[in-house]
């Protein structure tokens, strides 16, 4: 793209995942004048701002947006987080100056095989296994996975992807809203499941299924929607034009046993994978994808197991952000006694169904270690009224909580599991999700020591 050469660009959102960062990067390249601003201040992006240091044609507005004047700028690129009714995007508008996203603006524009990956839960690793599965077999270009996927950016792609190879991109709702500005969507559309989910961000349910059908939305006939036979149910329901194939899977399409993935939701996963590689490696066998995928661990911070020792195992779920989150990881290690990390900041979603879950497999509930936050407040006097649950007081420092959980299920005999599975964002104590798991995983490897 040649447009971005000695254009003013403003751009919403540094960020420290690198998303940020990779759109200053591209910009800067390619010849723009980038202003970048953020509310974070420079302290806490200081990682961000040193890896941009070689572009003399970046400048920073950090702690708050009151120095931005848009008298001058031509284009403006929003990141994720900001909300479309943000100031400056609506204030962009009304001098009509283009807003644009990144991954919107990379669809757009790529001549690359774009397979998008959506869902509430598990399009992360329905993403991760079709990337890995694609990227041995698939011979006829390249393969990138980009996206919501920390320290990617999909627009640096446009100078790297050609048009035989594949981008697999995990793509959120809030990513997915830039979708539906550009009216596109990518040829190749996985939709894993859909929960409700961020009610801190949407007014209601219905703007946020909204944000998610962009990923099929404007496709056309010839394109495909892989998906699940409940989701699809959803979709319908919900009176959604669906104007693509639809090719729909079931968990026992895949035959294969998990190796190192656990719960039936991975086998979900691992189906809406294969189903989707299967249409881009025609010349591979289904046995052989679902043999290859059924081999992948793992992605970090998602029931990913982090230790072992004797019977006990240690999981770390730190992503786990949402009630119905920690209720899978609960339903995936019930076999076992449960030592569970819980608790943090609301995101104005049911908790019902989650006590019901705690209350259902309470025998199995050694202790219940809480963490300070909203939904903590709201959850833990039903708890407390759990006959038989042993509950923690709300621990004000994470480490106490990780080293009493870690202490109780050390002492535990038998199979046991401690499940670091909060089920609540991390924002009263942590960056994001990522730093809460990096420091569980650092707490339980001294601990342990």
């Amino acid at each position: 793209m040649k447009q971005w050469k000695n254009k003013h660009v403003l751009v919403i959102g540094l960020g420290l995942q690198g998303g940020g960062v990779g759109v200053c990067r591209y910009l800067a390249r390619h010849g723009a004048h980038v202003t970048v601003t953020d509310l974070k201040t420079s302290d806490a992006l200081s990682k961000s701002i040193i890896a941009l240091r070689l572009y003399p044609n970046i400048t920073f507005v950090l702690g708050g947006h009151s120095q931005i004047d848009l008298a001058h700028i031509d284009y403006v690129v929003k990141g994720p987080s900001a909300r479309w009714d943000n100031p400056i995007v609506q204030d962009a508008h009304k001098a009509k100056i283009p807003v644009y996203m990144e991954t919107a603006l990379f669809v757009k524009h790529t001549p690359a095989i774009v397979v998008g990956v959506t869902g509430t839960r598990g399009k992360s690793t329905t993403a991760m296994l079709l990337y890995k599965v694609l990227k041995d077999y698939y011979k006829k270009g390249n393969v990138y996975l980009s996206g919501n996927v920390p320290n990617t950016c999909a627009l640096e792609l446009l100078d790297e992807a050609s048009a035989q190879d594949v981008v697999v991109l995990e793509l959120s709702s809030w990513q997915l809203s830039g979708f539906h500005q550009e009216k596109i969507s990518p040829p190749y559309a996985v939709f894993t499941n859909f929960y409700e989910d961020h009610l801190n961000y949407y007014k209601d349910m219905q703007e946020y299924i909204y944000d998610k059908t962009a990923i099929f939305a404007y496709q056309s006939t010839t394109d495909s929607l892989i998906t699940l036979p409940s989701t699809l149910k959803i979709l319908q329901d919900a009176s959604f034009s669906i104007p693509s194939r639809i090719l729909c899977c079931e968990v026992n399409d895949f035959s294969h046993p998990l190796l190192h993935l656990h719960g039936l939701h991975n086998k979900e996963n691992a189906a809406l994978a294969a189903k989707t590689a299967s249409l881009l490696l025609d010349d591979v066998s289904s046995s052989d994808i679902q043999a290859h995928i059924a081999s992948q661990s793992g992605m970090r911070f998602r029931q990913e197991i982090i230790a072992q020792k004797n019977k006990l195992i240690v999981v770390n779920d730190s992503t786990s952000t949402t009630p119905i989150a920690c209720i899978k990881a609960i339903e995936t290690f019930k076999d076992k006694k449960l030592v569970l990390i819980l608790g943090g900041n609301s995101k104005r979603l049911p908790t019902s169904e989650l006590i019901q879950v705690i209350r259902r497999y309470r025998k199995q509930m050694v202790l219940i270690v809480l963490l300070p936050g909203t939904m903590t407040e709201e959850i833990m006097p039903q708890i407390v009224q759990i006959p038989n649950l042993n509950v923690s007081t709300i621990h004000t420092h994470f480490n106490d909580a990780v080293t009493q959980a870690l202490n109780t299920a050390l002492n535990c005999q038998g199979p046991t599991c401690l499940l670091f599975s909060p089920g609540a964002t991390s924002f009263a104590q942590f960056t994001n999700e990522f730093d809460r798991g990096d420091k569980f995983n650092s707490l339980v490897s001294a601990i342990m020591k």
